[in-house]
């Protein structure tokens, strides 16, 4: 009887537990079917959005200028392209200028970062939220993320951009 007892009670708890499995998991299946998901470009946004586009041309240019500076300095100092034919402290120097001048550029670049770069990201993120917001999405993602399905609300998200 004592036997009888035990295999009763695990199969009733084996049964509670699988119970209570379906029960969550169809609960979780349907707040997974009510998701609505949706996704952008961020490369795409980005191109198409004028201020992106004008600041990506201010980092080229400071890269550029940047460079052509350092190159300048250089040939001031030294009067040669070859380097290799330097000896070892010239070059040793020329690796301090470098050294310098990414110093100078890196500092360059996170002011301007912070300074333009940093609202335009938040322009961005604030459009694809409201357009998302409106189209009844509750997730968003990354169209790269995106195997299959979800809502592409990149063009509406680029439209919003350039409206304002």
């Amino acid at each position: 009887m004592d036997r009888k007892y035990k295999v009763l009670s695990v199969a009733i708890a084996v049964l509670l537990l699988l119970g209570a499995g379906a029960v969550y998991f169809k609960s979780v299946s349907a707040q997974a079917e009510g998701q609505v998901v949706g996704f952008v470009d961020s490369e795409a946004i980005l191109a198409n959005y004028p201020e992106a586009v004008q600041v990506n041309q201010e980092l080229s240019s400071l890269r550029k200028a940047s460079e052509d500076e350092l190159h300048k300095k250089v040939q001031e100092k030294y009067g040669v392209d070859n380097l290799d034919s330097l000896p070892d402290e010239s070059k040793l120097a020329i690796q301090k200028m470098v050294e310098d001048a990414d110093g100078q550029y890196q500092k360059k670049i996170l002011d301007l970062k912070s300074q333009k770069w940093d609202p335009i990201v938040n322009k961005v993120n604030d459009s694809i939220k409201q357009v998302g917001q409106a189209k009844g999405v509750q997730v968003v993602l990354e169209k790269a993320a995106v195997v299959y399905g979800g809502i592409d609300l990149t063009d509406e998200v680029i439209s919003k951009l350039k409206a304002k």
